[in-house]
């Protein structure tokens, strides 16, 4: 018996070594927990990295409404009537989208997201702006976006914004453990750079595209 035991032991601590090794190659942490009967394992992603701006095309857009701790996220618009704003992936994950009463401005919209893992959700709200209580323009933009619980790979193109009223736009933004950040620091300087070139065209110095105690862009 006593040498089953020993057998065990050393069988899962060797699983355990694999997976510490494993992980170590990919970039990945593992957590283990300990408890008194048994040994657990999880693996938890690093933080999200956007190679991808949110918006297919720079030419098509205009951004506004910056980030601030009491609004998350910033607005992608679309440039003026003859252009459509394309939503795309930023990162991988599952897809998902829900219709939802907006009380303070009594308006439609869908509210979509991608869970990444780990705790990170990217939120992207679209607010087609159609009448009070008119529930038809945020039909249209459900059935416009791409199927519920979809796996999405970074780039992949979410759907169109549907424009039913004067400020129709998109709210842009991501979630750690239900607290919302700014999306910049997610950014490499390159993709980070091109966003604050669209800020900038109808934005100026003095209002920055993420306001926090510590994070000016």
């Amino acid at each position: 018996m006593g040498r089953r035991v020993f057998f065990a032991i050393i069988v899962g601590s060797f699983f355990v070594f694999l997976l510490y090794s494993c992980g170590a190659q990919n970039g990945t942490s593992i957590k283990t927990t300990t408890t008194s009967s048994s040994t657990s394992t999880s693996v938890s992603l690093p933080p999200p990295l956007f190679t991808v701006t949110p918006y297919v095309s720079s030419a098509e857009v205009h951004l506004g409404g910056n980030w601030s701790p009491s609004h998350n996220g910033f607005h992608i618009m679309p440039i003026d009537d003859a252009h459509v704003a394309h939503i795309r992936a930023v990162c991988s994950g599952i897809f998902t989208k829900g219709k939802y009463h907006n009380e303070t401005t009594g308006r439609w919209q869908v509210s979509t997201a991608i869970d990444y893992g780990s705790q990170y959700i990217i939120r992207y709200s679209f607010e087609p702006m159609g009448g009070v209580d008119d529930e038809a323009p945020a039909d249209l933009q459900y059935n416009l976006l791409i199927p519920n619980d979809t796996l999405v790979s970074t780039g992949d193109v979410i759907g169109p914004l549907v424009v039913s009223g004067e400020a129709a736009h998109v709210c842009f933004g991501v979630s750690h453990n239900n607290q919302g950040y700014c999306t910049m620091p997610y950014y490499p300087a390159a993709v980070s750079a091109e966003i604050l070139a669209v800020w900038r065209r109808t934005n100026s110095a003095e209002y920055p595209i993420c306001t926090d105690h510590n994070l000016y862009y």
